[in-house]
């Protein structure tokens, strides 16, 4: 017997959140980092999948900005951010 509540050939029903509400908590979770400058990252959402556009300090703020996309809703990320470079 199946542990938890697993019912056989039974779909659950979903939820799937509207672009404007993605976008919202794609925000929202850019604002709440403190290892990202969410003024950096303009975000907009199509059909589930986010776009990051901006120019971020570093590879670890890349990475964190498609980390939060993901925890904001979005089903895909394209992350078109840039990695400042400062020159020597």
């Amino acid at each position: 017997r199946p542990y938890g509540s697993y019912a056989y050939g039974h779909k659950l029903p979903y939820y799937i959140k509207p672009d404007s509400r993605i976008k919202s908590d794609i925000q929202n979770q850019l604002w709440w980092s403190p290892f990202i400058d969410s003024d950096d990252v303009m975000v907009s959402v199509e059909n589930g999948v986010a776009t990051l556009q901006g120019e971020v300090a570093s590879w670890s703020e890349y990475h964190t900005a498609s980390k939060n996309a993901f925890d904001g809703g979005a089903i895909w990320v394209n992350n078109e951010l840039s990695v400042y470079r400062n020159p020597i």
